[in-house]
């Protein structure tokens, strides 16, 4: 089954952080058009999960596994429009080892990453299953995902 892009309800919004096996986290109760639930799991510091308040309306993509994770697009009530950096607060340059960078910095630069590399596999997934029949060597694939990748980063602001 490849990953598949839902659309979700909040049905209750973060409390108070608990004590899990991967340390404090919080956790947004989502519900599907289906009625199928599920949590959005996340760190208590997650200002998009704690910004989610009851009815909000979110996308989700649910990976092969079955597993949701939130979808990162820019027409998101809880999304944080992205700022480009100015000098003064842009990220040290690749290849100075990132030794001026901050951990926040970091933080932020590797989630998004995580977060585009999610997607360019979802618009892989959605390519090799539209091309089921025709089109199916790789070279094939990655053009229609590439194209898949880029539209949606352009539609959506990413």
């Amino acid at each position: 089954m490849p990953a598949t892009l839902l659309t979700a309800e909040v049905k209750y919004a973060a409390g108070p952080p608990r004590e899990t096996k991967y340390g404090q986290r919080i956790n947004v109760l989502c519900k599907l058009r289906d009625g199928t639930e599920f949590k959005l799991w996340g760190n208590p510091d997650n200002e998009r999960l704690k910004a989610m308040r009851t009815g909000h309306k979110l996308d989700v993509i649910q990976d092969r596994k079955g597993r949701f994770k939130l979808c990162d697009r820019a027409d998101s009530p809880t999304q944080n429009q992205a700022k480009p950096a100015t000098p003064a607060t842009a990220p040290a340059v690749a290849g100075d080892g990132s030794q001026g960078m901050s951990k926040e910095a970091k933080r932020a630069i590797a989630g998004y990453v995580e977060e585009m590399a999610n997607l360019y596999k979802f618009c892989w997934d959605s390519a090799r299953a539209a091309l089921d029949g025709k089109a199916q060597d790789e070279e094939s694939i990655r053009a229609a995902a590439s194209a898949l990748f880029i539209s949606a980063g352009r539609k959506f602001g990413l």
